[in-house]
């Protein structure tokens, strides 16, 4: 059932770029956004971010995880992190603090956020 949500999020996907073929995501349990860019897409669970090239539909990296620490995340079942992707990072919103990850998944820095808001780039700076 999870490996059909993650096909069928990707048919979604697919039908607004015109894709010539449907792959099976295996590594994801239960994906909840995506975010393409370049040749890079961005999926995320409750707490945790795959990375997966589009060349090849191959999982690149798995980071974050639920925690206090650097680049961990703050989640409830109700509420679960967010990510933009900007020009040479990562933002991921969580509760509390929003961390910057690099576009391949190194965590960078992170700062303190609204504990039920949300952080948007704006900018060279950020918004909460």
């Amino acid at each position: 059932m999870i490996k059909m949500k993650a096909l069928l999020i990707l048919l979604f996907m697919s039908s607004f770029v015109w894709a010539k073929q449907v792959v099976e995501l295996r590594d994801i349990g239960k994906p909840l956004t995506i975010s393409v860019d370049g040749n890079q897409m961005y999926l995320t669970e409750l707490d945790s971010i795959h990375l997966y090239s589009l060349e090849d539909f191959k999982l690149q990296k798995i980071f974050g995880s639920r925690g206090e620490g650097p680049g961990e995340f703050r989640v409830t079942p109700t509420r679960y992190i967010t990510i933009s992707l900007l020009p040479d990072s990562v933002l991921v919103d969580s509760i509390g603090k929003a961390t910057i990850f690099s576009r391949t998944g190194e965590y960078l820095k992170e700062m303190k956020a609204p504990l039920y808001g949300g952080v948007m780039p704006l900018g060279d700076k950020y918004v909460g």
